[in-house]
């Protein structure tokens, strides 16, 4: 998944009494894009998904790759016959006296309509189940390959406690996919057709899946589900009231309400935060230090890397047509040609140009590690152990090489850019830039800014040079990472011209692989090819932070959630 993501820390705030502990205040930085599970795919909508709607597994505690059933009985495994010996037919078992939020019986024919839903609008994370269940990751479309057959042949309800999942191929992430709200979120079948949601039939699929998501029937509101909290109110763009769910089946949830607010000003959360009128905050790591002096009493916990990589993605076949990317389109000095980063000696001469160290240490304030490959740690035992230096020689060295030595000898104009209002990003190849262009007066780098929106367009069409983005993940599992990155299908390994045949082939491996062991022989090779043919530049993983008092607890920090699981949560 795509952020535009912000070093945070989580803030609680330090009174020894708390204020109202009857609800919880959450100050974010931005509004929901829609809260319909079938379009959904960001932090913000998944976090309200998270606590109001389920799903069959969920992550135990903080581990992104461990799960326990949820809606389901257990986690299905061969060993205990959930899962296929060929690995492609998975059972649930649903728990019995399954209450929706209105009483309502939640039943495996709710299961059966919330994927295909998913499946037949076909936005947000759709792709990722498509690609689970039929090993493709367009989805269902009026000229697709896949049809409203094959998604009956691939979700079946048995009887009203047992739904099954039909593979074409085994895909060993399929449990961390489903773990997922994006994905696995359950909601009521009869209560969503009520409201004019796609009534589950052949007949009208066509038309749901031609439906944009601004025209959404829960664009305003939540699908009936049974999660711990349910929606009290939205106050469209400013405030979301979450109150606590009456009929739910565990435990009711420890806090009676949660207010979750959209504060774009940063000083305004801050103060919200030391006011005690903000429980959490979504606040920038430069402001740490003024948060502590500000309380001495606050203690940081143990840092844990975020699920995500920084990068600098590069374009080995640049479309030039309707932009002044290339100039001059040639190796004279004025310009560049078209596959100028195909060659991968400039590649690796920009690889060691970069000062990662600067990077980490004084831009980030050392909030984040030194990471070269798209293997992170969280994912990938081995991770951070493959570095590129800044190495000025070596630099020359590669940049000589480069295009029979052209580029050394005539010089080149290369546009790099960064979305608008990301001050790490801008940094990040300010740092490039004046160490590349002191390599040889020939050398230009120039480092513009553009609108999100525009760079996802540009990317999109093929138009864009290199550019300093992200990549954060959808599940737990290092094939969400090498498939969008390195595959040759990958999301935005095709925004970068990256078709490499045997990392293709590594990487479909990986997918069906459940073994451990091997799948890390697999991840070893592909990590090694990316980092020696510089697909792509990863330069560092961010480290989050929890600042916690101890009158707010059962916090969990996973770095997998969408924000935060508020049912564990106790403010007292």
């Amino acid at each position: 998944m795509q952020k535009l993501l912000m070093t945070t820390i989580l803030l609680l705030s330090p009174a020894l009494a708390a204020k109202n502990p009857s609800v919880i205040t959450v100050a974010h930085a931005a509004d929901w894009s829609t809260l319909d599970p079938a379009y959904c795919y960001e932090n913000l909508c998944g976090e309200v998904l998270q606590n109001t709607l389920e799903t069959l597994v969920f992550y135990q505690g903080i581990s992104s790759d461990r799960f326990s059933g949820l809606l389901a009985q257990n986690v299905p495994t061969k060993q205990n016959g959930g899962i296929s010996q060929d690995g492609k037919t998975y059972t649930f078992k649903l728990r019995k006296g399954l209450k929706f939020a209105d009483g309502s019986p939640l039943t495996a024919s709710d299961v059966e309509y919330s994927f295909k839903r998913l499946l037949v609008h076909n936005w947000g994370a759709a792709y990722l189940l498509s690609e689970a269940l039929f090993g493709d990751t367009d989805g269902m479309s009026a000229s697709g390959a896949i049809k409203f057959s094959d998604l009956n042949s691939a979700i079946q309800m048995v009887d009203p406690q047992t739904i099954v999942f039909k593979l074409k191929r085994p895909f060993a992430p399929f449990l961390a996919i489903l773990a997922t709200p994006y994905v696995g979120a359950v909601y009521s079948k009869q209560a969503t057709i009520k409201a004019g949601g796609w009534d589950g039939t052949e007949a009208s699929w066509l038309k749901a899946n031609a439906q944009e998501d601004k025209d959404s029937i829960f664009q305003k509101t939540i699908p009936l589900g049974s999660g711990p909290y349910q929606l009290e109110r939205y106050d469209v763009g400013q405030n979301i009231v979450l109150k606590r769910n009456p009929n739910y089946w565990r435990k009711p949830a420890s806090v009676e309400r949660v207010v979750l607010s959209n504060v774009q000003d940063p000083a305004t959360r801050v103060q919200l935060f030391l006011n005690e009128d903000a429980d959490f905050a979504s606040i920038p790591a430069s402001q740490y230090e003024h948060i502590l002096h500000s309380d001495p009493t606050l203690k940081v916990s143990k840092p844990v890397p975020a699920l995500g990589i920084d990068m600098l993605y590069m374009n080995q076949k640049i479309s030039g047509q309707g932009t002044n990317i290339l100039g001059s389109g040639q190796l004279d000095g004025k310009g560049i040609p078209s596959t100028f980063l195909s060659d991968v000696n400039v590649r690796k001469a920009l690889a060691f140009s970069m000062d990662y160290s600067a990077l980490v240490n004084d831009v980030l304030q050392k909030q984040a590690i030194q990471m070269n490959s798209v293997l992170i740690k969280g994912l990938y035992s081995k991770a951070g152990q493959k570095k590129y230096t800044y190495n000025k020689s070596k630099a020359i060295q590669h940049f000589k090489a480069a295009w029979d030595g052209k580029v050394w000898e005539n010089g080149f104009v290369l546009p790099v850019y960064y979305n608008s209002g990301n001050p790490v990003r801008k940094a990040t190849l300010e740092i490039l830039k004046a160490n590349v262009e002191a390599l040889n007066p020939k050398f230009k780098i120039e480092v513009r800014d553009l609108p999100n929106s525009q760079i996802r367009a540009m990317r999109a069409s093929g138009q864009m040079s290199l550019w300093a983005g992200n990549w954060a993940a959808d599940y737990g599992d290092a094939y969400n990472f090498v498939q969008p990155l390195l595959h040759s299908s990958g999301t935005l390994a095709k925004t970068q011209s990256i078709k490499n045949p045997k990392v293709d082939q590594l990487i479909e491996q990986l997918s069906e692989e459940t073994n451990s062991k091997a799948r890390n022989v697999l991840l070893s090779s592909i990590e090694k090819i990316a980092f020696d043919e510089v697909l792509g530049l990863p330069t560092h993983q961010v480290i989050n932070v929890e600042i916690q008092h101890p009158y707010l607890s059962g916090v969990v920090y996973n770095p997998v959630y969408p924000g935060y699981y508020y049912y564990t949560i106790k403010k007292q």
